[in-house]
């Protein structure tokens, strides 16, 4: 057995740090069970902890550590 390591990175709040948003005005495309923004746009988004209205680019990365245990 070993660990294998692994990173999940979400957009997040430059404000209070948090991962989820109220989709304002943002466009999908569904395949297959997964969803893809029309990234071009540019949306607004609202922070669902702390408020703050921004747009969808000024977000930043925030990195979650992922470990589990896999056979050779």
């Amino acid at each position: 057995m070993k660990i294998r390591r692994s990173i999940r990175l979400n957009l997040s709040c430059y404000c209070c740090g948090g991962i989820d948003f109220e989709n304002k005005e943002m466009e999908w495309n569904n395949v297959e069970d997964m969803y893809f923004l029309h990234y071009e746009d540019n949306p607004k988004v609202k922070c669902l902890n702390c408020g703050l209205e921004d747009y969808l680019q000024n977000l930043v990365p925030r990195g979650f550590i992922h470990e589990e245990l896999v056979n050779n």
